[in-house]
């Protein structure tokens, strides 16, 4: 089985790597529709695929952000993005699940699970040397679409954790793991 994990990484990066998906994973993932406010303003209806454990949790997430008017640029799958983190990050595109490693690591990221959500990485990015390198990408407290105090407290209150309180902060990430569904991979894997 060690060699399907190590297919699996031969495939990143590639339309392929879905393909390599396994089952109990796919088995998890819920895509729910979530309306959201975008940077102009206007009313728009997102998909995110998840995990289901946490789809109800999202679900009320999103309801409150839309109360507050917090703005997202835009919120899709990742298969729109040929399933590739960076043209996602480019996009500035809000998403979820992502069948993918913790980048610079072999650790399978809580995307991976569908338990981990990106919300606007252009102005929330991951402050670490294995980050993304995108021009104008920075985090700058006040503009729109940088994670406030009140859109982390919204996720705590459902028991999420945020990636801004690492110790390099990854400002756009929001995650509530799903430890038995990784062991279960990781057995899939022989490891």
């Amino acid at each position: 089985m060690i060699k399907l994990f190590e297919q699996f990484l031969d495939s990143l990066g590639n339309e392929e790597s879905y393909a390599s998906v396994p089952k109990i994973v796919l088995d998890n993932i819920k895509k729910i529709k979530v309306n959201y406010i975008n940077f102009e303003g206007e009313l728009k209806t997102g998909i995110i695929e998840c995990n289901i454990k946490v789809a109800e949790d999202l679900e009320l997430i999103f309801k409150e952000l839309l109360d507050i008017k917090f703005p997202i640029k835009e919120i899709n799958p990742i298969s729109l993005y040929d399933n590739d983190d960076m043209k996602s990050v480019i996009a500035n595109n809000c998403s979820c699940f992502n069948y993918r490693l913790i980048a610079g690591s072999n650790d399978l990221s809580d995307h991976s699970t569908g338990n981990a959500i990106d919300i606007n990485p252009m102005q929330n990015p991951w402050i670490h040397p294995s980050a993304h390198k995108i021009e104008g990408r920075q985090y700058k407290p006040g503009e729109r679409g940088t994670i406030t105090e009140e859109v982390v407290d919204i996720f705590k209150s459902y028991g999420w954790k945020w990636g801004g309180d690492w110790n390099n902060p990854d400002y756009q990430h929001f995650f509530k793991p799903d430890v038995e569904l990784k062991k279960e991979i990781m057995k899939f894997y022989g490891m």
